[in-house]
């Protein structure tokens, strides 16, 4: 961030900056906000904002969920996916999921031209703090869906997530030495090592902070490309978002099994990692109602194993 506010003070593109950084300019905006929420505190549109326990509850539950209900779930989802650790974003997200999902196909041209429910559901999730920032121009307080790829390659956070989750559920040490153990210090040492295939240099303080922001999502990411291909990592601005939301809110029991899925893969990664992990604490708790579906895991390459068996001390 230091380095970001470094570049603007010397009349740099904030685009450019941020590629020379290696970091997508929506993730930079996501820090500036993380940091004012630290500063200011929560607004009432963060404490009445739906949990994802309590989401992952509606969209998992077999018994028919009121529309608006079952949106406002999938629409926390879509949030928490992207931004797990960042709840000051989530009402906001959801507000914006709402306003485009329910627009769409209508001829509102006001809000108070909205469905009752679905203007009762946007309201609920966006402040007056927040509409006043995004008013005045501050770029930080925009919600920006955008996936961004690392370094203008064919990856971006979410593939390199999942990857580090695959590594910690696949990974079995032929040696009972700790430092051989499932970790996040030898998955970084896997990582600089280049045998995940990403170029993204970092020391390992950065690589646990970004555990930290994506660690508890990391289970459905690593579902979601591995073993389950149900899409809900979704962007307002694309045109068929709505029909995603649909197919996510319409077809339950696909959802359904991909929760299933995510649930084992979650579990797995508590039992695997040391309980101080951090960002353990956040990961979600899926309901008890949901029984889990037994997951085989990608088998890790040799050379993996090769590397971190002949380690030196």
């Amino acid at each position: 961030m230091q380095k970001f506010e470094d570049g603007i003070l010397n009349f740099e593109d904030r685009k450019d900056i941020a590629d020379k950084l290696g970091v997508s300019l929506s993730t930079i905006y996501r820090w500036v906000r993380q940091r004012s929420s630290r500063a200011t505190g929560a607004d009432r549109s963060v404490s009445s904002c739906i949990s994802i326990g309590k989401a992952l509850e509606v969209l998992s539950s077999p018994q028919i969920i009121e529309k608006y209900a079952g949106l406002e779930a999938v629409f926390k989802l879509i949030a928490w996916l992207r931004w797990p650790n960042s709840p000051h974003d989530h009402p906001a997200a959801i507000a914006t999921c709402a306003i485009t999902y329910l627009s769409r196909d209508s001829t509102a041209a006001a809000l108070d031209e909205l469905p009752p429910e679905g203007l009762a559901l946007v309201l609920k999730h966006i402040s007056v703090d927040k509409l006043r920032k995004m008013c005045a121009g501050d770029d930080a307080n925009f919600i920006n869906f955008d996936i961004w790829p690392l370094y203008n390659q064919n990856y971006d956070e979410l593939d390199y997530f999942a990857d580090i989750a695959n590594f910690i559920l696949a990974y079995r040490p032929h040696s009972k030495d700790r430092r051989r153990s499932t970790s996040l210090q030898n998955a970084h040492f896997v990582h600089e090592n280049g045998l995940f295939g990403y170029k993204w240099p970092m020391t390992l303080e950065t690589f646990r902070k970004y555990w930290g922001i994506y660690g508890p999502s990391a289970a459905l990411l690593y579902v979601r490309k591995y073993h389950y291909a149900h899409n809900l990592v979704l962007d307002p601005s694309d045109t068929e978002f709505n029909m995603s939301v649909d197919r996510i809110w319409r077809e339950r029991s696909e959802t359904i099994t991909f929760l299933s899925c995510c649930q084992a893969a979650s579990s797995l990664l508590r039992e695997r990692l040391d309980y101080r992990t951090t960002g353990l604490e956040n990961f979600p708790i899926f309901p008890e109602t949901l029984p889990p579906t037994a997951l085989e895991v990608r088998p890790l390459p040799l050379k993996v194993h090769a590397l971190l068996d002949g380690r030196e001390s």
